[in-house]
């Protein structure tokens, strides 16, 4: 997926509405939620899935190359430019989450169970280690004597357009077996609220629509760069690397911590990490308008690498809440029913990105001191929730009553 930062920063060079910024996680995140669900309604019954992989994938590339072309003819003061290019970031998330269905259960169905492990694995890495490239890329695109503004944004887009249309025809080259995959893992008799009925589920729905909430933010962390701290272009590079590095790194140390204490403990860390965001913004302009401060800090750079600061703990706090929350669900769900519990996962998730409209509404009645100030009261808020989450070894002793595997958005 496009890092948020450089999509909320093109469509905030475009428009000063916060509800069109407010878009770009709904449509990017939103929809791919949605896209997830379709595809697992319409490939649960198919035996081959290579072609539904393809077509999903070549869809997506043509996505974001309709973005890229809309990018790069664009006039900015054109404002159904604007709405064609959202037009066209809802059809990439919605095929991005649908891809990511028959890719998933293809792989699972072409390659042994004692490599496949190791495969997703190095898919995970491998993608990481490309997301941190494309951040040195996207600070040399925006250096100041690079390209201008809009055609810096097209050249990117571009870029990944050739990205996933390399990604769609590699699709290809995967060797099908003619089988078909197991019901229980592929989820062919999955019902979308299925975990609605266990106490458990739903005290963990709670919990994640809080730590959802938290993400409201996120988005525009950038625009409040852009407006009130006079953003350099290059800086968008230095928060896709922030960002992109901290999620690498905590990779490996979720898993680890998941090891030992289990799916509560990490959701419980990403949770704390999750604060130190507003927390930080928080203080900025306090700090701005200290005499005492402004005396020894001349010009606004520092607070942009306090930003950068900021995406070092979002990146963080996806990586353990991504671990998290596949661990968490596969322990309290039963091994027969956990498609289920990732469905109703996914439906809550998708109506979950409806809240940067309230964000957008906070910043269009008062202002981002207002905004960073709720986003941190909620963020206490989600710490607290993460108290009524059943450590995992109460619930290995569970009956199996609930209800099946598919796919949860860890956005």
């Amino acid at each position: 997926m496009l890092p948020v930062v450089i999509l909320a920063a093109y469509v905030a060079f475009l428009t000063t509405n916060m509800y069109r910024v407010a878009l770009v996680p709904i449509l990017a995140f939103g929809l791919w939620n949605l896209g997830a669900l379709v595809a697992g309604r319409v490939t649960r019954e198919r035996v081959r899935l290579l072609p539904w992989a393809f077509g999903g994938g070549a869809a997506r590339a043509a996505a974001i190359g309709a973005m890229a072309y809309v990018a790069y003819h664009t006039n900015p003061a054109d404002d159904n430019r604007l709405t064609t290019f959202l037009i066209f970031l809802g059809g990439f998330g919605f095929a991005s989450g649908f891809t990511s269905v028959p890719l998933d259960a293809l792989l699972q169905k072409s390659f042994e169970s004692s490599s496949r492990a190791q495969l997703f694995l190095g898919r995970a890495f491998w993608g990481l280690i490309a997301a941190v490239i494309s951040g040195v890329v996207v600070r040399s695109v925006f250096q100041t004597d690079g390209p201008e503004t809009q055609r810096a944004f097209a050249y990117l887009f571009m870029a990944a357009t050739g990205c996933f249309a390399s990604a769609a025809f590699f699709t290809l080259l995967v060797k099908e077996p003619v089988r078909r995959l197991s019901s229980a893992r592929h989820g062919a008799h999955a019902t979308v609220l299925a975990g609605l009925s266990d106490r458990v589920m739903v005290r963990y729905l709670v919990f994640r629509i809080a730590l959802a909430a938290v993400g409201m933010l996120d988005v525009f962390i950038v625009i409040y760069t852009i407006q009130e701290l006079g953003l350099q272009r290059d800086f968008l590079g230095t928060y896709v690397i922030a960002f992109c590095a901290a999620l690498a790194i905590g990779v490996p140390l979720a898993r680890s911590l998941g090891s030992r204490r289990g799916g509560r403990a990490v959701l419980q860390a990403s949770t704390w990490m999750k604060l130190i965001a507003p927390l930080l913004l928080l203080t900025i302009p306090y700090l701005r308008d200290s005499s005492d401060v402004a005396d020894r800090i001349s010009s606004d750079s520092f607070y942009l690498w306090v930003v950068a600061v900021c995406y070092v703990a979002l990146g963080m706090s996806l990586a353990f809440q991504g671990a998290g929350n596949f661990q968490y669900l596969s322990e309290i769900a039963p091994a027969t029913n956990r498609a289920g519990y990732f469905a109703t996962a996914n439906v809550v998730l998708m109506f979950t990105t409806l809240f940067p409209l309230a964000a957008a509404w906070i910043l269009t009645e008062w202002d981002f001191e207002r905004l960073f100030g709720i986003t941190a009261a909620v963020a206490l808020l989600a710490v607290l929730l993460s108290g009524i989450l059943v450590d995992n070894r109460i619930v290995a002793s569970r009956p199996a009553t609930a209800a099946r595997l598919g796919r949860v958005s860890f956005r």
